[in-house]
């Protein structure tokens, strides 16, 4: 299947029928029409997700932004950067055509406000404007390509965004019931723990998971496809389905984002990968690192390696934050570690006295040479006033809010724990090991900003890192649901790196669990996150050159906000001058090793 072209024009609101009317108005037939949440304010930083959009309208070279119904304060936020002639402000849909002359104006389809997703696709497959003033149908949406789209429903945000993701790729679409979010916790803790069930044989348990899964997926399994995406909120539906290539896409956090991402990476006029990271610190026989790095090599895809004693925490941290790689290959164990559950006592900004229980897992790693550690902290959210977290009818309204004050108060250093006991396991805390301890990995972004491949060979892996490192900007990610035997995991690794390297990802990753567990359908543990066009395909390139002026230009950025730091004694500031340490170690490095210099005048 080609990948679609993307369109100039793309939106950002929340409301998602005013988005899906713009979108039934500008979408044209096999082109992306890209569809972004608005920043939230609530977020300690408005300016961190707002420029994560700028960013991706930078990457697709946007020459119109529209506006659907935005706030003032974020239309005022999220229009730095943004050239005012860009932009169209649309505060309902009666303004399209006026202010869109490029809109169609053909026939109009009508629908309710349910099944959002079916309607905007019917609409859009008919050429039509949809209006929602009709009554709503739940049957899917036949495919044409031989690809099918499956959405959650719940989020009709993210419903805007598959439709508009189905048509460009003329695939089906079939919207199956939302899945709240402790049952989805429940799920992914027993594939976490199925390798340690004693009383019955692993098969079975996987076996009977896969069953629960296909029959809440509903009329997926009567469905005629070649392949699938899944839009999720956490569960790995794929898995369920393994007669065909599948891949995953998270609904939340800026699911917009994620599709965006992977589309612009495999349009016709990007290259592909000219640089890659490989991890490999010796916590296992990884022997398809060997085959990766040939593969790479042979593709003229620049590598640098970190090994062994090299693969310490501070160093994979590092690299995985501002390295400028392309592809991302782990190999190592990975698992949740212990720690500690904290009870804080604490009025809310309304008066309310609060009881907050969370668990929290840490790692520690030494900076450069000195004596100075930094701490990495997983926190899970256990408990509010006596009530589970995870119950959706008790935290509803206000969980978010609590959240956000309880890390203020944290970061403040304004609060202290009433009651500490040790837990054998932070739940998600999923901890790499590196050479040195356990890696904890929250990266403010990737890869120096960029939309990399991630591929964590590691057991465990799915479940929170398939979330941090896409929210952090990965563009694909594949990750494992249970524990896999070393033997295993490389020749999987070996497969994908190898023999099958430069297919498309899903069916890479497809073929070669075939190849390994024929007919034993339910043990597959390799799931994957990103659009359905990802490949490993190099490209010829200066890499020394090309990574060396980067590091030396991201230095000199680092190097600006170091300087803007005024306080003597600033946690921020000890971390901004590691990455410039970092920076100049690997800028050292690569002159000395790679960049030729001319002999001395005499």
């Amino acid at each position: 299947m080609k990948c679609p072209s993307i369109s100039s024009c793309a939106a950002i609101g929340d409301d998602p029928y005013l988005l899906a009317e713009i979108s039934s108005a500008l979408a044209k037939k096999c082109t992306y029409f890209p569809v972004l949440d608005s920043p939230r304010l609530h977020w300690p930083q408005v300016e961190s997700p707002a420029t994560r959009r700028r960013n991706a309208l930078a990457r697709m070279q946007v020459k119109t932004v529209v506006y659907a119904g935005l706030d003032p304060h974020v239309d005022t936020v999220l229009s730095r950067g943004i050239p005012s002639g860009q932009i169209v402000r649309i505060a309902d849909g009666s303004q399209i055509d006026r202010a869109l002359p490029g809109a169609r104006k053909q026939a109009v389809f009508q629908w309710g406000k349910e099944h959002l997703a079916l309607g905007l696709l019917r609409a859009l497959r008919l050429n039509a404007r949809i209006q929602f003033d009709g009554v709503s149908e739940a049957a899917s949406v036949p495919s044409v390509s031989g690809h099918l789209v499956v959405c959650e429903e719940g989020d009709l945000h993210a419903q805007v965004v598959a439709a508009n993701y189905a048509h460009a790729l003329d695939a089906g679409l079939i919207l199956i019931p939302a899945v709240e979010r402790r049952l989805g916790e429940k799920l992914l803790e027993r594939f976490y723990s199925a390798t340690e069930v004693r009383d019955r044989p692993m098969g079975e348990v996987l076996e009977e998971l896969r069953g629960e899964l296909r029959e809440m997926a509903g009329g997926v399994s009567q469905a005629d496809y070649d392949s699938a995406t899944f839009f999720t909120s956490r569960v790995p539906w794929g898995y369920a389905f393994p007669e065909r290539p599948s891949t995953h896409i998270f609904l939340y956090p800026d699911v917009g984002i994620c599709v965006l991402h992977g589309l612009l990476a495999e349009q016709a006029t990007t290259p592909g990968i000219k640089v890659a990271a490989v991890v490999d610190p010796g916590q296992v026989l990884a022997t398809e690192v060997d085959v990766a790095i040939k593969s790479l090599c042979d593709s003229s895809v620049f590598t640098k390696m970190l090994a062994d004693r090299n693969a310490s925490v501070r160093q994979v941290a590092r690299t995985i934050e501002l390295y400028p790689y392309d592809f991302l290959l782990i190999s190592t164990h990975c698992g949740d570690d212990g720690g500690w559950r904290r009870t804080y006592e604490f009025k809310d900004r309304g008066g309310r006295q609060r009881t907050l229980v969370v668990d929290v897992a840490a790692a520690f790693s030494r900076l450069d040479d000195s004596d100075r550690i930094e701490v990495m902290e997983h926190i899970r959210f256990v408990a509010l006033d006596g009530v589970d977290i995870t119950d959706p009818s008790a935290h509803s309204d206000h969980i978010g809010s609590v959240k956000l004050e309880f890390s203020e108060l944290i970061s403040r250093q304004e609060l202290e724990p009433v009651h500490v006991e040790t837990v054998q396991r932070v739940v998600g805390s999923a901890a790499l090991k590196m050479a040195d301890g356990s890696y904890i990995c929250h990266p403010r972004s990737l890869a120096n900003e960029r939309t990399p491949i991630v591929f964590n060979n590691a057991c465990v892996s799915w479940h929170e890192l398939a979330l941090a490192f896409t929210f952090s900007g990965a563009r694909c990610y594949i990750g494992t649901l249970w524990s896999v035997r070393d033997s295993e995991a490389q020749v999987l690794g070996e497969k994908v790196l190898g023999t099958y390297f430069g297919e498309p990802l899903e069916v890479a990753l497809w073929q070669s669990q075939n190849d390994i567990w024929g007919d034993d359908v339910a043990r597959r543990p390799y799931v994957m996150i990103g659009t359905n066009f990802q490949r490993l395909r190099g490209t010829r390139n200066d890499g020394p050159l090309r990574v060396l002026s980067i590091l030396k230009a991201s230095k000199s950025e680092w190097q600006r906000r170091l300087d803007l730091i005024t306080a003597p004694d600033d946690q921020q500031k000890s971390a901004l001058g590691d990455y410039i340490r970092y920076l100049d170690d690997e800028i050292k490095g690569l002159t000395s090793r790679w960049i030729k210099r001319p002999p001395p005048k005499r």
